[in-house]
């Protein structure tokens, strides 16, 4: 429980307590003071609304409070579905192999309601020049690529419509997406590529 929780619980107790002293008081006028009938009827009303427009505050304000309380997970959204969070780190070394991979398993993820992908990219050598392949794979072996020209030493954020990647027909069952350094496409042959954000945009 909250603090938040704490303070709306301490003030509706604080309201039944005046409420309760409220009705004590009035009693006990009614039994020493003999009031007329047609003031204690009035002060019975008066009672009565003021409880209500109390136990109304209450209410209103446990509310307000509970829904403050309510964080919305991260990635959670109607017009993106993230796949990876977390910023991740493709580090090749291209005098060894010809190529570095980091993939995504999506498990025939049905993407059909969705119109791009979108990610950020940043690399760590300013003076090297790296190009980097975005490969998108089906549950029918369809398989489309884009090319990344050039990929800056500071966070850039890209956007590919699924309109470039003509390879594939069918976006119901899409099983991997692939971010692929070639050693042909870096100049230094060795460094560091950060992936950041990747998701499916509608």
């Amino acid at each position: 429980m909250t603090c938040l929780s704490f303070c709306a619980i301490y003030l509706y107790k604080c309201v039944i307590k005046v409420m309760k002293k409220r009705e004590i008081y009035d009693h006990l006028a009614e039994i020493y003071l003999s009031a007329p009938k047609k003031k204690k009827a009035k002060i019975g009303k008066f009672s009565q609304f003021k409880q209500a427009f109390l136990i109304s505050v209450v209410v209103g304000v446990t509310f307000f409070i509970a829904a403050s309380a309510v964080k919305i997970p991260r990635g959670v959204s109607q017009m993106a579905l993230v796949v990876q969070a977390e910023p991740v780190k493709i580090n090749y070394n291209l005098g060894v192999i010809k190529k570095e991979i980091y993939s995504l398993d999506l498990s025939n993820l049905d993407l059909a309601k969705f119109k791009a992908i979108g990610f950020s990219l940043r690399k760590t050598n300013p003076r090297d020049r790296v190009h980097l392949r975005v490969e998108l794979q089906s549950s029918f072996k369809e398989i489309a690529q884009v090319y990344i020209d050039d990929v800056r030493d500071k966070w850039e954020e890209f956007k590919l419509s699924f309109n470039e990647f003509p390879g594939i027909s069918d976006w119901s069952r899409l099983t991997r997406v692939a971010f692929v350094v070639e050693e042909w496409n870096t100049r230094d042959k060795k460094g560091i590529v950060y992936l950041d954000d990747v998701k499916f945009l509608k």
